[in-house]
């Protein structure tokens, strides 16, 4: 992998090089942020905006999709492994700020237009005492959690692993079991640990496949994997979890111990909470220090230089850009024409296509540059 030494101390691990990705990321003002992106973290036309000081962003095994993610001075935010993005319609929008933290486990689904946020955005106080009454606060969703359509996702909010959030609800402070639905404004839990949710989509189901989905039996690996049990030798309780985090100061400290904890624990029931259990005050587990042993490739980018990149470093996806230029150079022209003469969603799409391909221009773009710059200097 690389790590990435840009200005103002902020550093990006990838296992592209940065040269292909920076045009998706994105620093406001920040100083010392890192972010960390898993050799599988796709960021497509997601965005990455971070802001202020020792802002840290974690994105496992994650196509983006058009999520835009913002972390703010001190915050956090954790996506884990195969979330899904909806690139339908409105876009996700996830944002961390005022030292409390985005957490979001494995295997979700985020439908269309889902509001993820830590803060009132706005500061309210008490009139007789002057005090601030609506700090910021951390957000948890555990693992195999369904958010409905333009679900949102308030502060202090904790969903844990394998619930359901009904379509056009608004889930705010408090610990939802594992295994329930909820619904309404604001959210309340309408069945408690009594359901579980599966990902295939029934209209892409034969009659066949359906008829084995009526029901499953009590060995069938889909049925185990989506139910979970509070344990205490696995759960990680979110008052711990956040409590960890705001005793680390550094950005890279930040990305290490949400590389150790969380991206390399397979726990199953890691994130299933239930009310009676009581935090430790911030002890987590010990494990093993995984993230110091990664095998990084220094580098630093400036704007007046352009990183070399060799044949051996390139994707399988960089490559056949390279020999499908001249298609995604027509492509580009195509869509761009399409989205002058459609409308409503179909022009909205269209456009997402010829964004899509202008960014595989820019990265063929680079790559040209790269080995131009490589056989120049060799010659």
């Amino acid at each position: 992998m690389y790590q990435t030494q840009l200005k103002d101390g902020n550093v990006v691990i990838s296992e592209l090089p940065y040269e292909l990705i920076k045009n998706n990321i994105q620093f406001h003002r920040a100083t010392n942020c890192t972010i960390f992106l898993a050799p599988n973290a796709n960021l497509a036309e997601g965005m990455i905006h971070v802001y202020g000081d020792h802002a840290a962003v974690f994105i496992g095994n994650t196509n983006l999709r058009r999520a835009a993610i913002h972390a703010h001075a001190q915050s956090c935010v954790y996506i884990g492994n195969r979330v899904y993005m909806n690139g339908h319609g409105e876009p996700q929008s996830i944002r961390a700020t005022g030292t409390a933290h985005v957490i979001i486990g494995n295997h979700c689904l985020c439908s269309m237009g889902i509001n993820i946020t830590t803060t009132d955005t706005h500061l309210i106080y008490d009139r007789a005492s002057r005090r601030r009454v609506n700090k910021e606060e951390s957000i948890f969703i555990g693992d195999h959690v369904w958010l409905g359509r333009e679900v949102k996702v308030y502060k202090k909010a904790c969903i844990s692993s394998g619930c359901m959030c009904a379509a056009g609800g608004i889930v705010s402070g408090g610990l939802y079991p594992a295994n329930s639905l909820l619904a309404g404004l604001p959210a309340r839990i309408k069945k408690e640990g009594s359901i579980f949710w599966l990902s295939p989509c029934s209209y892409d189901l034969s009659d066949e496949e359906l008829g084995h989905y009526t029901a499953l039996d009590e060995a069938d690996e889909e049925y185990r994997n989506a139910c979970f049990e509070p344990t205490q030798e696995e759960m990680l309780h979110p008052a711990d979890l956040d409590a960890a985090l705001r005793t680390l100061s550094h950005s890279r400290d930040k990305v290490a111990f949400l590389y150790d904890k969380l991206w390399c624990n397979n726990a199953h029931n890691r994130f299933a909470w239930e009310d009676s259990t009581e935090a430790t005050g911030g002890s987590i587990p010990a494990c093993d220090d995984a993230f110091s042993r990664l095998k990084l490739t220094y580098t630093q980018h400036t704007k007046d230089t352009t990183a070399a990149c060799e044949a051996s470093q390139l994707q399988p996806e960089d490559m056949a850009a390279l020999l499908c230029a001249g298609s995604i150079r027509w492509k580009c022209f195509y869509y761009g024409l399409l989205s002058i003469f459609s409308l409503g969603a179909k022009r909205r799409y269209y456009r997402a296509r010829k964004r899509e391909m202008n960014k595989w221009r820019s990265r063929i773009a680079t790559i040209k540059a790269a080995f131009q710059a490589k056989l120049s200097g060799e010659s």
